[in-house]
């Protein structure tokens, strides 16, 4: 199962880390592997992010794009959000944590994508795909939390 896990620190406060990586409408400007994102549905009693908000990412999967249905399953303000998509052939979670210690905000990603069904014989091969592509999204994640909100 391919796993990737990062923490960076940032200037940024725990508020403005959370609201910025809550809102999937934002991974376009930090992760090349995304070519665009949107809010498909607001969370309810809302006009954007939160719990059951659902985003429309469409990403680079290899040569072709596909287009992930990703649903906010955790917002715990300003701490953690956990984001997941279901595809017919892959299920990907990114569980995003928020801490401060001694005064710096560190973000925390995890990701993880499980194959589904057939695909799952791909397993190898998406193993080194998505090494280089959560290595370029961590790499896209710092450059991003380094500048100033």
């Amino acid at each position: 199962m391919p796993h990737f896990r990062d923490a960076v620190t940032t200037d940024w406060t725990p508020e403005q880390a959370f609201a910025y990586l809550a809102d999937a409408r934002h991974f376009a400007e930090w992760d090349p592997g995304t070519e665009e994102s949107s809010l498909e549905t607001a969370s309810p009693g809302t006009d954007g992010p939160g719990p059951g908000a659902i985003f429309a990412v469409r990403v680079h999967v290899g040569p072709p794009t596909v287009t992930l249905h990703y649903e906010t399953v955790t917002y715990e303000v300003p701490t953690r959000v956990t984001l997941r998509a279901v595809h017919p052939m892959m299920e990907l979670v990114d569980d995003i944590t928020i801490d401060v210690v001694d005064g710096t905000t560190t973000v925390t990603y995890d990701a993880t994508v499980t194959m589904r069904g057939v695909a799952r014989v791909l397993g190898p091969l998406v193993d080194r795909g998505f090494a280089k592509t959560a290595e370029k999204g961590a790499a896209g994640l710092r450059a991003r939390l380094e500048r100033p909100r």
